[in-house]
């Protein structure tokens, strides 16, 4: 693999996890506005984002240990479905579980199999050949 190739395998991987965590993370810019759509609270919001950020740390070792077992790119893919499925459902979701689940298991889940550990693996199996 030529240098080139590695610089773009990195690049990929970067705006893979920039973009996966930057939608996790600006999702908190809008509790205002989940707040009007929903009517659930401010409480149960925060309760969603703290579930979020619980399940988002439990499924990257996951995620990591999946994608040696199927290939990364499976993995990064079914994590950004989750993310955009969550992100959609979360207009809708008028109670707690619902909120909690779209925020807290959905998006959160599709992070952790599109962050660091599924991106790492790839970009670290596309570069081995440099040694």
């Amino acid at each position: 693999m030529t240098r080139r190739n590695v610089v773009l395998v990195l690049a990929a991987a970067a705006a893979i996890f920039g973009l996966t965590l930057g939608i996790r993370t600006a999702l908190a810019l809008f509790i205002s506005a989940i707040n009007t759509q929903t009517g659930l609270g401010l409480v149960a919001i925060s309760f969603a984002f703290a579930v979020s950020q619980l399940t988002w740390g439990i499924a990257q070792p996951f995620a990591g240990a999946i994608a040696d077992r199927y290939g990364a790119g499976r993995v990064l893919g079914a994590g950004i479905l989750m993310i955009a499925a969550g992100t959609a459902l979360t207009t809708v979701a008028g109670t707690v579980p619902a909120l909690v689940f779209t925020i807290g298991v959905l998006i959160a889940m599709g992070a952790g199999a599109a962050g660091p550990d599924p991106v790492a693996d790839a970009a670290i199996g596309e570069t081995e050949g440099l040694r």
